[in-house]
């Protein structure tokens, strides 16, 4: 084990350091160094929402023209699946043997 952690301190890396934004920083404690990982400070807009905040704003001239989304008008009332008939019924044709 000794010889595990003295072939360990020699491969030292440079640390890992990030100023105030990051995420990963190294410790020196000891002789050890220890890299820890802490949680982000802002969370990340996921999929819609980040489309939604960077899509384009009106904010120029050339802007005044640009619509927003197509509004088309609604659909008529479908028909009903089945329904009742008030209507006179329909001659039932004889057929002869």
């Amino acid at each position: 084990m000794a010889g595990l952690t003295t072939q360990l301190s020699s491969l030292a890396l440079s640390p890992l350091q990030l100023t105030s934004s990051g995420t990963a920083r190294t410790e020196t404690t000891g002789p050890w160094r220890v890299n820890l990982i802490e949680c982000a400070k802002h969370a990340q807009k996921k999929c819609t929402a980040h489309h939604v905040k960077s899509r384009p704003k009106k904010h120029n001239p050339y802007d005044k023209n640009r619509q927003g989304p197509t509004v088309y008008p609604r659909l008529p009332r479908p028909p009903p699946i089945w329904g009742f008939d008030n209507g006179e019924p329909l001659p039932v044709a004889e057929t002869e043997d």
